[in-house]
């Protein structure tokens, strides 16, 4: 605390005053983020290390590479919740952090589904679950996180922005050398994503959503 408030002075950046519970809480949800992250690095691992093989793969019907699909780690798998929580109890998570990510809230996540990890700022943020068969909805993310922007890091480099629903449509796009592609997890635009392409100085945006009603609604 003693150094970030000399930084504060030399920066004449404002420095909160805050008391010791209030310190405290800040250094305990820290804690919480931090190990949350941890866990969320476990269990892309452990979908890699059970990964779903089939031949072709889905994305290969869907017309993506596999190297593209190892690049952004999309893994087929078919999980059930309490094998994933029993592996995560043997790395010494606990119940409470567990449960705190709601990364097991729904079993269908990982059952016959296409795992593609969301990162921003080189870490995890969600997961987006595209079933491989019949489910509905098609698409799933972990409950109360925010969905993020998929391949942002790396577009945010290119002169020109695609803003697309799905990864899918991004991996596809990317495939084909078109490495602005983004993915917003689907045509209703959150306040934080609208932030984060607000930051985007100078570039060309364009949006690329599916032709139906609600997404054309929604890009207008």
């Amino acid at each position: 605390k003693g150094a970030l408030k000399l930084l504060a002075q030399k920066t004449g950046i404002p420095f909160p005053n805050l008391s010791d519970q209030e310190n405290e809480q800040l250094l305990k949800q820290a804690e919480l983020e931090r190990k949350e992250q941890e866990l969320l690095e476990v269990v892309l691992e452990i979908i890699k290390q059970r990964k779903l093989e089939t031949s072709p793969s889905y994305l290969e019907t869907r017309g993506i590479s596999k190297e593209i699909g190892r690049k952004y780690e999309a893994i087929s798998c078919n999980l059930i919740i309490d094998s994933i929580r029993s592996i995560l109890v043997e790395k010494g998570f606990s119940d409470e952090i567990i449960n705190s990510s709601n990364v097991l809230y729904d079993s269908r996540l990982f059952e016959n589904s296409l795992i593609i990890p969301i990162k921003m700022g080189g870490k995890i943020i969600t997961f987006c679950s595209r079933t491989l068969n019949d489910r509905e909805p098609k698409y799933l993310y972990l409950k109360d996180h925010p969905k993020g922007i998929f391949n942002f890091d790396e577009a945010k480099t290119q002169q020109e922005i695609i803003i697309t629903e799905s990864p899918l449509d991004v991996l596809a796009l990317i495939d084909h050398e078109i490495l602005g592609a983004v993915s917003t997890g689907g045509c209703e635009i959150s306040e934080e994503q609208v932030s984060k392409f607000k930051r985007l100085r100078n570039k060309q945006i364009y949006i690329c959503f599916d032709i139906d009603s609600l997404c054309a609604y929604a890009a207008d």
